[in-house]
């Protein structure tokens, strides 16, 4: 998908993972976390997912409101703490949605942004330490050396982030 026909154009572009580059993108999770009031508790960390199950707990939802979503609990392999206090190599999450990822999403998710859960007893009926509140898929980016105008490339085909030697991008989907 990303740059099947960019790639054999220029030699000089090579694939990177994010998250050996994850530095280039603590700029977007900082803006994140900026607008969180509880960025005291919050935890940035990398790894991938091992389990993901349905929980038999919801929101408290009023006697005639429809409560569509449930508490799903995921299993996490903490590769790396990116914020926060460090997290241990194997935690539980707890995240409130309507359905069941696909396994082919839940093999892409890489980025996980968590809050302790305070409440021993929520702790316990959830059978999780923490609340997921966000989560990003792994995403590649390519580099260039020097500025995209230069090498003709359209502005609108590319999300750019820019370091001090390099030019790194990530392809747009159509």
């Amino acid at each position: 998908m990303l740059g099947v026909n960019f790639v054999p154009r220029y030699a000089s572009i090579h694939a990177m993972n994010l998250l050996s580059r994850l530095s280039a993108s603590a700029c977007l999770i900082a803006l994140c976390l900026a607008a969180s009031p509880s960025n005291a508790t919050t935890l940035v960390a990398s790894g991938h997912v091992t389990a993901m199950d349905a929980t038999e707990y919801g929101p408290d939802c009023a006697p005639n409101e429809a409560c569509l979503s449930w508490f799903w609990r995921f299993s996490i392999d903490i590769d790396q703490t990116l914020s926060g206090a460090k997290l241990p190599a194997k935690i539980r999450a707890a995240r409130l949605q309507p359905a069941k990822f696909t396994p082919a999403h839940l093999a892409a998710l890489r980025l996980f942004v968590l809050e302790p859960i305070e409440d021993a007893e929520q702790r316990r009926k959830l059978q999780a330490d923490y609340y997921l509140r966000q989560l990003s898929p792994e995403h590649r980016l390519y580099c260039l050396d020097g500025t995209p105008e230069r090498l003709g490339l359209n502005e609108q085909a590319f999300v750019a982030i820019q370091n001090q030697e390099q030019f790194c991008f990530q392809l747009k989907a159509d």
